[in-house]
């Protein structure tokens, strides 16, 4: 069976000045985000049966291993300032598998410094008495796409007028 050992790391967060296409009122300074951003590698634990859809496909696939590369809470959020990247260089290393899937997932949401959470798209959540809404991608590579790559995910539009990316590095390691 073929395999792909590969490490995936978070390098940054950063905010995007870009704000000539931002439809809401930019508000100036840093911005907190807190959430999770993690990796894994995925399976179709029915792969070789017939099924209807290719939505039925990807709603099949299971996690097989996950890791965390990013974790902040509300309480805890990372500010990230105008003009300097938040360095993260968090990364795990995984063996995929032909017929397997890379998964990278992100559930983001913004601070304001005054303390309250803006939100970002529609499907409020409750944490606590903060109510939210939270930024979420999931990004599932089938094997046979996995390459060396930088993936730039973003930039997320916050209300506050920010846009934030988030830069991952996919490497495949030397098979030995």
């Amino acid at each position: 069976m073929a395999l792909k050992q590969i490490v995936v790391a978070l390098r940054s967060m950063s905010i995007d000045n870009n704000i000539s296409s931002v439809p809401v009122p930019v508000v100036p300074g840093p911005v907190e985000v807190f959430g999770r951003i993690d990796v894994g590698r995925m399976a179709d634990p029915f792969r070789g049966e017939v099924s209807t859809t290719a939505e039925e496909d990807f709603f099949r696939l299971v996690t097989l291993a996950s890791f965390n590369l990013f974790d902040r809470s509300s309480a805890d959020a990372q500010r990230i300032d105008e003009e300097t990247a938040f360095t993260v260089e968090s990364r795990a290393e995984l063996d995929i598998f032909s017929g397997e899937f890379m998964q990278v997932s992100l559930h983001l949401a913004e601070r304001h410094a005054g303390g309250n959470v803006d939100d970002l798209l529609p499907g409020e959540q409750t944490s606590g008495e903060i109510a939210f809404k939270a930024f979420d991608v999931d990004l599932r590579t089938p094997f046979d796409q996995i390459s060396d790559d930088v993936l730039v995910l973003g930039p997320i539009l916050f209300l506050s007028g920010k846009r934030v990316k988030v830069k991952i590095s996919v490497t495949l390691a030397p098979l030995g």
